[in-house]
C-alpha cells in the first residue's frame, strides 16, 4: 500500500507534467521503434518504463479478486521489449534500421544501438 500511496503523492504535485512526461517518452519510443533508431536504448527503457506503468497505474495486474486473470498489458510490453532485445543481441542490427545506416558511417554508433558481437558488415 505504501507504493501506491508514494506514487500518487508524486504524481498529484503536478500531474500534467508527468502526463506531458509519459507522452514525450512513448512518442520517442515509437519513433525509435518505427526508424530503428537507438534501439538497445530504446529496447531497455521501454521495458523499464513498461514496468514502470505496470508496477504503478496498472496496480500490478490487478483487480484483487477471486478468479481474476487479467495481468494487465503492460507486463506484455515488458517481455516483448526484453524479447526484441535478445533477438537483436543474437542477429544483430537489421539493414533496415537506421542504426544500421549511421553504424556504417560511424563504428561508435555500435555501443548505442547493438552489441560488440554482431558488427556492422
Amino acid at each position: 500500500m505504501s507504493w501506491f500511496k508514494f506514487w500518487i503523492q508524486a504524481v498529484s504535485l503536478n500531474p500534467h507534467a508527468w502526463a506531458l512526461a509519459t507522452a514525450i517518452f512513448e512518442t520517442l519510443t515509437a519513433i525509435g521503434l518505427l526508424l530503428g533508431f537507438a534501439q538497445k536504448i530504446g529496447y531497455v527503457m521501454g521495458a523499464v518504463f513498461s514496468l514502470a506503468i505496470w508496477s504503478t497505474a496498472e496496480g500490478f495486474g490487478g483487480p484483487y479478486t477471486p478468479g481474476a486473470t487479467d495481468i494487465g498489458t503492460s507486463i506484455i510490453y515488458f517481455v516483448v521489449f526484453v524479447y526484441l532485445l535478445a533477438i537483436q543481441y543474437m542477429e544483430g542490427i537489421t539493414p533496415l534500421s537506421l542504426d544500421y545506416v549511421i553504424a556504417r558511417r560511424w563504428r561508435g554508433w555500435l555501443k548505442i544501438a547493438g552489441f560488440a558481437n554482431n558488427p556492422i558488415p
